[in-house]
């Protein structure tokens, strides 16, 4: 409520209609979303014997996208939208449990290096571009001298 607030300027009339908005997508998330990714993670699920395929991952992205993106048209945060489609989702323990496995391995190789080297050794943006940039040449450079080894 604090972002309608600030975002319709004080004006009564815009401030209820960004609460309206808000509200409705609120119910047709509960309604109309919910129910209809429930039965497609169900059937996604019977046919892949409980893991989460690529297609289906990008689906359930696209459906993130979408939540994101009607909350920024309404005019709130777009996190909020991503945020509720979790919310609303919460309680699908296969589907979080699909989820987890696919995106496991991908956060932890990709994020967490990252992470850790900006918030342990309190990098500035221009070390930390350094150190990616040191990261990529050392990777090529090792493929290089992999295919060398291999071709000798």
């Amino acid at each position: 409520m604090v972002t309608a607030i600030a975002r319709s300027t004080f004006d009564p009339a815009t401030f209820g209609l960004m609460v309206a908005e808000v509200l409705a997508f609120a119910l047709i998330m509960m309604l109309a979303v919910r129910p209809m990714i429930i039965y497609w993670s169900r059937r996604m699920q019977t046919k892949s014997a409980g893991t989460l395929t690529l297609d289906s991952l990008a689906i359930l992205l696209i459906f993130i996208f979408l939540s994101a993106v009607t909350t920024n048209l309404i005019g709130i945060f777009s996190i909020f939208g991503a945020f509720f489609l979790g919310a609303v989702l919460y309680d699908q323990i296969e589907l979080v449990a699909a989820i987890r496995r696919r995106l496991n391995d991908f956060v932890t190789v990709f994020f967490l290096p990252y992470f850790s080297l900006t918030q342990d050794c309190a990098l500035t943006l221009d070390q930390w571009l350094a150190v990616s940039c040191g990261q990529c040449v050392a990777w090529c450079c090792w493929q290089l001298l992999r295919v060398n080894l291999a071709a000798a």
